[in-house]
């Protein structure tokens, strides 16, 4: 009894004389205001920042002057006025209204969006504004990755997971049932200082500018204090999800409170750092915690990123031969010359001129123009003519099976599809004709056990098109082919998976988030599964390769699917560093959706693994596509492609995971042939610190862990030395 007395005493307290700003955050539900649909009266705060909409102040931010001391609840809200308030940055406000729970999107997204509390005039009830003092300052909260023992009241942003509650829960309506950790759980950070002024320092871009539609820039991604103590980050600027984590330190940039403003925030590619600090307030922005800048001189001082576009160091000889998979991005013959003329320079220079290519997104011969016919030897036929133009001795020619019109999603009316290139003075394509009346777009090719081998019924063949759960409805179908490399046969499975199109997003009020889309995408990976299956039941060491664009992550369901049930593949990602474990840039997060896998034939042999990056981290007009091409170098076990010794065509190469780190890293560098090697540490004063190798080493990948724990933190290099040369540096991160 005395517990609800206390409690009407508080609100009847509130009534009389204002509710402060962190009353209006409390719990016990932190994701929903316990004020929601009611009036509030004489809520003070300093303006922060306004909203223009042409030259007036729609709208405006304003936060606290007696902060409650409690980390849960925000010290800022929004106060939206419908037409022209007047006020100013510095202006000590009261003001009284409806508190609205609010979504910040139109109405389609609003199902799935979190929503911020904000004060306006609801149903004609009235705003009333009050302005009390001006001239006023709020000091920011400094927010990043690192801490820093001078300013104790900097807020870590936790690099921790979301919620991974057991089951699925709706954080605005059912918040009161989890705990709300601001300080280990990235959304909960985020909403605890939804609408307050913040400060950002050393800020480093980790993925290219988002540019829509119109042109213009919607997004901005990067990682304070240049991403020290952020997890997984590269050393080209991006920071890599991995599982269970997909990064809440990042911060995106937008420009929220100008109106038709002639500003428009600059475009940065992975990389690119801004080299003074900027402030903004926290806002919720389609289906993203975001930070609106204030004040548009503080982006402008930026030093462009520099990251080279890959070149790769695998090349395929007498005795290996290298395969990739790229992602083209609706090519179509109706494309500029200049596109299929970058293309192929891609695939020569950058890839160095693969044995086998899977392609994704090729369109049939008129793009999205409309008409009803799915063929696309014009666009073969173009990307063909210009890769003879830049060497015609490679023998480039092309497989593939056009689909049903309409049927295999993409762009409307673009028909993509998957296909195959082939060096012909190579790889011998065993070209195999269906029965008479067969219908290779629509009929599963088979497996068929000649004299002790597997063959294909037809090649090329689709696998499972027409599969009775319906896997590959409006989805590419997987496409497989028989070939041939010193006379040694190998099997190859095209793969472009449903897109996460209707996946909740990370930042959604669905938490964990919904992966609807991740259903149709394990069953595309079972039927794979068994079609290898297929292969090994004939001969246990039949050789193949799934490769292609997967939609998913290394970790993800359908990856696990294709490698488990019997079919013995494995994903090659596992060959890289997890910071280099990424073909694609979403929202300014690194990570992997194109992957390779191999049978143990291949598995068990010699390999190699490289993701080129020259695409994904760059701005639209600056690449070929959103995806980085991958690219395997495959041996075989148990043929005379590894009679004698292997012929490694690699350069030396460098790297450490994780990187920063504390206490231990794992140093990874790699030998074209065996040499007398030397790996020593070095600190940021040149100064040699360790040791770590001092002996012959045979040719291949190596790791070597080294363990910090009796350094301090900093800086500190490691460098390879070959025989009498300096054959690589890395710089390393040490943060305790």
């Amino acid at each position: 009894m005395k517990k609800l007395v206390f409690s009407i005493l508080i609100l009847a307290a509130s009534m009389m004389f204002g509710q402060t700003i962190a009353e209006l955050h409390a719990g016990p539900n932190y994701y929903k205001s316990p004020y929601d649909g009611q009036a509030v009266n004489g809520v003070q705060g300093v303006v922060t920042a306004v909203k223009y909409y042409h030259d007036d102040v729609q709208s405006f931010f304003m936060q606290s002057q007696t902060p409650d001391g409690d980390d849960k609840t925000s010290e800022g809200i929004f106060v939206y006025t419908h037409s022209n308030s007047n006020v100013q940055i510095g202006d000590l406000v009261s003001v009284s209204g409806t508190l609205e729970e609010h979504c910040y999107i139109p109405s389609s997204g609003v199902a799935s969006n979190i929503t911020l509390p904000q004060i306006m005039d609801a149903d004609a009830q009235g705003l009333t504004i009050e302005v009390l003092q001006s001239g006023l300052t709020v000091e920011p909260l400094v927010i990043g990755t690192k801490v820093d023992p001078s300013n104790p009241n900097k807020r870590i942003i936790p690099n921790a997971t979301f919620h991974t509650t057991e089951t699925q829960i709706d954080v605005v309506e059912q918040g009161a049932t989890v705990p709300f950790e601001p300080a280990v759980n990235g959304l909960d950070f985020w909403r605890s200082i939804a609408a307050m002024k913040v400060q950002i320092d050393n800020p480093v871009f980790t993925g290219p500018s988002y540019i829509a539609s119109n042109g213009k820039n919607y997004g901005n991604y990067l990682l304070a204090d240049n991403g020290e103590g952020a997890t997984t980050m590269n050393s080209r600027g991006g920071v890599v999800i991995s599982e269970g984590d997909y990064n809440p330190e990042l911060i995106i940039i937008k420009d929220l409170l100008f109106y038709d403003n002639t500003y428009s925030m600059p475009l940065v590619e992975t990389g690119a750092k801004l080299n003074t600090s900027f402030e903004g307030v926290v806002h919720y922005d389609y289906n993203q915690f975001c930070v609106a800048y204030i004040d548009s001189m503080q982006l402008k001082d930026i030093t462009p990123a520099t990251n080279p576009k890959e070149i790769t160091e695998l090349a395929g000889d007498e005795k290996n031969m290298t395969v990739a998979t790229f992602n083209v991005e609706n090519l179509s013959a109706a494309d500029a010359p200049s596109k299929f003329t970058d293309l192929a320079n891609g695939i020569i220079t950058n890839l160095k001129a693969p044995d086998v290519v899977c392609v994704e997104e090729i369109q049939d011969n008129d793009g999205t123009n409309g008409d009803t016919n799915s063929e696309a030897n014009e666009t073969w036929g173009k990307l063909i003519e210009a890769l003879n133009a830049q060497d015609a001795s490679l023998g480039y020619a092309y497989t593939q099976i056009d689909p049903v019109n309409g049927q295999d999603g993409g762009q409307p009316g673009g028909n993509i599809r998957v296909g195959f290139l082939y060096r012909s003075n190579r790889v011998e394509f065993v070209e195999r004709t269906a029965p008479d009346g067969t219908n290779v777009q629509t009929t599963a090719v088979g497996v068929t056990n000649v004299d002790g081998k597997p063959q294909l019924t037809w090649s090329p063949g689709r696998v499972e098109p027409n599969a009775a759960d319906n896997a590959w409805q409006s989805s590419r179908k997987a496409l497989v082919g028989e070939f041939k490399f010193r006379n040694q046969t190998f099997f190859v499975v095209g793969c472009h998976f449903n897109s996460k199109r209707g996946d909740s997003g990370i930042n959604d009020r669905f938490q964990p988030p919904i992966l609807a889309s991740s259903t149709q995408r394990n069953q595309q990976a079972t039927h794979i599964n068994n079609f290898i299956q297929e292969l090994l039941a004939v001969d246990e060491n039949a050789a193949a390769i799934v490769m292609g664009d997967l939609n998913d992550f290394q970790f993800s369901e359908p990856v696990n699917t294709l490698t488990g049930g019997g079919s013995d593949m494995t994903a090659l990602d596992h060959l890289l560093p997890a910071n280099e474990q990424y073909n694609y840039v979403y929202s300014g997060n690194s990570q992997g959706l194109d992957h390779i896998l191999v049978t143990d034939a291949i598995d068990n042999a010699w390999k190699a693994f490289d993701v080129v990056h020259m695409n994904s981290e760059y701005n639209k007009d600056n690449r070929l596509s959103d995806h980085d091409p991958e690219l395997a170098l495959l041996g075989f076990t148990n043929s005379a492609i590894n009679d004698g010794e292997v012929n490694v065509a690699v350069d030396y190469k460098l790297g450490n995971y994780p990187n920063p780190f504390n206490p231990s890293t794992t140093i990874n560098y790699t030998l074209k042939s065996a040499a007398a090697v030397e790996l020593s540490v070095y600190n940021y004063s040149g100064e040699k610190v360790a040791d770590l190798v001092k002996t012959n080493v045979a040719a291949g990948m190596h790791n070597v862990v080294w363990n910090a724990t009796n350094y301090t933190s900093g800086i500190y290099f490691t460098q390879l030395k070959v025989g009498n040369s300096v054959v690589a540096k890395n710089k390393m991160i040490l943060v305790k």
